[in-house]
């Protein structure tokens, strides 16, 4: 055998140690952390946190805008900059 065929079964040998290793891995541990996990998320979506105008857990922070501008927020439709 070449020195090219050498590796690259050497190569072809550790990829199938990875996947069989790797399969097996998957099929026989179970994830205890998983479980825990699942439960807190399920507990962090039924509690209901105070929102800011962000939609962020925080306290609302003032937004001063000039007189001439128009809140994107508020407005349903586009609408052009007024100006006084």
């Amino acid at each position: 055998m070449t020195w090219l065929r050498r590796t690259a079964l050497v190569f072809a040998g550790c990829a199938a140690g990875l996947v069989l290793t790797e399969g097996a891995a998957r099929l026989l541990w179970q994830a205890p952390w998983y479980d825990e996990l699942l439960s807190a998320q399920r507990e962090s979506e039924t509690h209901r946190y105070a929102r800011n105008a962000w939609n962020l857990r925080d306290r609302d922070y003032p937004s001063p805008k000039p007189r001439s501008r128009i809140s994107l927020r508020r407005s349903t439709l586009w609408t052009p900059i007024r100006r006084s």
